[in-house]
């Protein structure tokens, strides 16, 4: 399952870093693998408000002016139109939700593909399943999700913020540092309950835990070998 932000940017490096087109624009995808990558609007980055398309380090109100200044010099009406600002739970919340639906998603799979295993085993000697059978038939799901900074950081602190290590590398400004190209890499175990797949059925739930934070080195060994510095 692979997943990116709607906006260009992000849609574009997903499609670089998956191998589905070159730097150059061309497509270099498989018939089968083109539409592998879904497009979600619940992974663009959260909405900065008048900051909107100025460089980060400007403040709220320093971007509030730059907007005052350009407008007048324009000659348009000195009102100025403000994009939306979002805030760190309402990012949070539309980001919840697509984990949910991918917790949903393959829960569902897991057991509708396991039922007639289930049904298999309900004919064997209890004794004949030990711990380490069950273990191994458990399927797990690799996500690839690409999205922006903001939103990355917005998860990893409303996931394993308490995990976080007290020497994680920070920006000038202080908040978590993601680096472009970065892999942060969490767990998620859903608890056992069978799935609906109604979408009024209350939100499953899962547990996070942290495997990797902002993981570079894949970076540094592509650097060396010579081959395309993303996965």
């Amino acid at each position: 399952r692979t997943y990116c932000s709607d906006l260009y940017r992000a849609h574009r490096t997903a499609r670089i870093v998956l191998w589905l087109e070159d730097e150059d624009g061309n497509s270099i995808a498989s018939p089968d693998s083109e539409n592998d990558l879904i497009v979600d609007a619940r992974l663009r980055e959260l909405a900065k408000g008048a900051r909107e398309g100025y460089l980060k380090k400007l403040s709220y109100e320093e971007a509030i002016a730059e907007r005052s200044r350009e407008a007048a010099l324009s000659g348009n009406n000195p009102k100025i139109d403000v994009p939306k600002l979002e805030s760190i739970d309402e990012g949070w919340e539309r980001a919840k939700s697509w984990i949910d639906s991918i917790v949903r998603d393959a829960s569902y799979d897991y057991y509708s593909s396991n039922e007639s295993n289930e049904e298999r085993k309900d004919g064997q000697d209890s004794n004949s399943c030990n711990e380490n059978e069950r273990e191994s038939e458990r399927k797990k799901y690799d996500v690839f999700a690409l999205s922006h900074s903001a939103l990355i950081r917005t998860m990893i602190h409303k996931m394993v913020d308490a995990e976080l290590p007290s020497t994680h590398a920070t920006t000038r400004e202080g908040s978590l540092s993601i680096p472009n190209l970065s892999r942060t890499i969490i767990d998620i175990q859903a608890y056992e309950s069978h799935p609906s797949k109604n979408h009024d059925a209350p939100n499953p739930r899962w547990t996070p835990s942290l495997v990797h934070l902002t993981d570079v080195s894949h970076l540094h060994h592509a650097t060396n070998n010579g081959n395309a510095p993303y996965l």
